[in-house]
């Protein structure tokens, strides 16, 4: 049995706007799952409502089996996290992870123990009597994480709790949340518009539009097979051509034919290909399908050149490893691996 699962969930602030759309989904014990989507989506009224902090319209909330929608929100057990750590700036890193513990009637010297056991788990041992101005925004996050874990709750929600943090520390912070997240066996939903992020941090991933969840799925299915022209546009491709089933199984567009080994075989049938932007590196590479255009852009990457292509209207953007010498105005020749090459939602 599923340890939190929602029932078609509907929330709406006005009559003319539905905030969250009649969503369900489940979340196992231990998993860390992210609802990632653009501001205005609904992942964090989704979050709200799991929390109780926001009244549904419609819908249930079930949690290890019970139905939790008439529950309190400080009678669920859950803990919470916030983008802006949401401390006390004039209490010090121990009274801040304690805080939880002492509202709740914890002994002294259970809250000695637990703040103890928090302390060396986000690795700020040393710093239990620091005042809270005094630590970076690292070392804020590790407290704020702390004081979400301290009194055990059976599930952590985290709303943004990297957005107020530059992105080389978010770089750096995202690893160590997840590693600590694990390591304690908390059920976990966290939620972020970074995709990145996202899947750093999480088990499975739920992008949401408008209320909706366009896929669930693991990073690495959701990266490599994105179901909905969406869900691909979020993850950062670019390269998204429509095109029609031709009787010999290839996919007719104003780009050419191309041969894809999961074409589906209903001769007529509209489709949205996907061609990744990573071109083969050897040169010497036989392809069945090629891509052909103007250099519309370049630009040096490191390891890879960004080439802008423009070819029958359509903007592509490919990111090639070896360019023989060619420059913006020339036609160029790319070869499209299998993998690059795929159908929407199929």
């Amino acid at each position: 049995m599923s340890l939190l699962e929602l029932k078609s969930i509907v929330k709406s602030f006005t009559p003319e706007k539905t905030i969250v759309n009649n969503v369900s989904l489940t979340v196992e014990q231990g998993e860390i799952i992210c609802f990632l989507g653009p501001s205005g989506c609904g992942k964090t009224t989704l979050l709200r409502i799991i929390a109780g902090l926001e009244k549904l319209d419609n819908g249930t909330v079930f949690f290890d089996g019970k139905n939790i929608i008439n529950v309190h929100p400080h009678q669920r057990g859950f803990g919470m996290m916030f983008q802006d750590f949401a401390l006390f700036p004039h209490k010090n890193v121990f009274d801040n992870i304690a805080f939880g513990l002492r509202m709740r009637g914890d002994s002294k010297e259970s809250i000695q123990k637990r703040v103890a056991e928090m302390l060396e788990l986000v690795d700020l041992t040393q710093f239990s009597e620091r005042n809270i101005s005094l630590l970076s925004g690292g070392e804020q996050q590790r407290v704020a994480l702390a004081r979400s874990l301290a009194p055990d709750p059976q599930l952590l929600m985290l709303d943004e709790p990297l957005g107020a943090l530059d992105r080389a520390l978010r770089e750096r912070l995202m690893i160590d949340v997840r590693d600590i997240i694990q390591r304690v066996g908390v059920t976990a939903i966290y939620v972020t518009h970074d995709q990145t992020e996202a899947f750093a941090i999480s088990d499975k991933v739920a992008v949401m539009n408008e209320g909706c969840i366009e896929q669930i799925d693991t990073p690495q299915v959701m990266f490599n097979h994105p179901a909905t022209p969406f869900v691909a546009r979020f993850l950062g491709f670019r390269n998204l051509i429509m095109g029609k089933i031709s009787e010999d199984g290839e996919v007719i567009t104003k780009l050419g034919n191309f041969k894809i080994d999961t074409t589906p075989h209903v001769v007529g049938q509209e489709v949205t290909i996907l061609i990744k932007p990573e071109v083969v590196s050897d040169v010497n590479y036989k392809s069945l399908n090629y891509i052909h255009g103007i250099i519309s852009g370049l630009s040096f990457r490191g390891k890879f050149y960004q080439v802008w292509l423009q070819s029958h209207n359509e903007k592509l953007m490919f990111e090639v490893p070896n360019l023989s010498g060619q420059r913006v105005g020339e036609e160029i020749s790319l070869p499209l691996t299998d993998d690059q090459l795929s159908i929407i939602g199929s």
